[in-house]
């Protein structure tokens, strides 16, 4: 049996009402996403500003670290040379040392030599 054009327009009302208040639910969770979205935005937003802050302040420290290296080795390549030229000097010493003495021992035994010649 056919249903009359008042039941039919009744019908239609109540799925209209029916699909208007679950568009209205859908419309309130969009929008309860939308904040949440954005919320979390921005505490990332502040947790990626206080990372390049924390990631320049590691590069000024770096920077600092590194300038103090390069000090640091400075002063040892200087200090290095110093006990390079400190060694040559020991060890030209040494020689000067070992030559006088075989020197010595020389003359010695050539005056030990002489001495046996005359007796």
């Amino acid at each position: 049996m056919a249903k009359s054009s008042v039941e039919l327009i009744h019908e239609l009302t109540t799925e209209v009402r029916l699909l208007n208040s679950r568009n209205g639910w859908l419309v309130t969770q969009l929008s309860d996403q939308k904040s949440d979205q954005k919320a979390a935005d921005l505490q990332r937003q502040a947790e990626i500003a206080e990372l390049r802050k924390e990631n320049a302040d590691l590069r000024l420290e770096l920077a600092a670290a590194r300038a103090d290296a390069h000090r640091e080795i400075d002063l040892l390549k200087q200090q290095l040379q110093e006990v390079v030229k400190k060694a040559d000097l020991a060890d030209s010493r040494r020689w000067s040392l070992l030559l006088a003495l075989f020197g010595t021992v020389l003359t010695l035994a050539a005056g030990l030599v002489l001495a046996l010649v005359r007796k």
